[in-house]
């Protein structure tokens, strides 16, 4: 509380059970503490590290603790380089970047409306 008092934030990051560079989702996030840390500032959260959290949490973060950002950075990345490396493997003779990028993108920005979607379809 005294951070945020003293800082005026916009949003403000939070660490409460989320770790950066998780490749799985198996991480369970800290509730309690997540509670108090609502109680004590009125700015949006953020949570770093949220692409180890089980997608069960995120979506009850976002809807209910006011987390307004969840950052998949390293979830984005592994279905980067999936994509890319079966778009490679596919046709091993392209060179065109923009032809082996497209399917590239198309995951990712499937996988990011479905990050979108799975936290905010139906908040109350």
């Amino acid at each position: 509380r005294a951070f945020h008092d003293a800082a005026p934030v916009d949003c403000l990051a939070v660490s409460v059970g989320n770790v950066h560079l998780h490749t799985e989702q198996a991480v369970a996030l800290d509730f309690d503490l997540l509670d108090e840390m609502v109680e004590a500032v009125h700015c949006p959260l953020v949570l770093h590290g949220g692409s180890g959290v089980m997608a069960a949490h995120r979506t009850r973060a976002a809807r209910t603790h006011r987390v307004r950002k969840i950052n998949l950075g390293t979830e984005l990345r592994q279905i980067h380089g999936q994509a890319l490396r079966a778009a490679l493997a596919h046709d091993p003779d392209v060179f065109d970047r923009i032809k082996i990028q497209a399917p590239v993108t198309d995951a990712l920005q499937a996988a990011a409306e479905g990050a979108l979607t799975t936290a905010w379809e139906a908040a109350p």
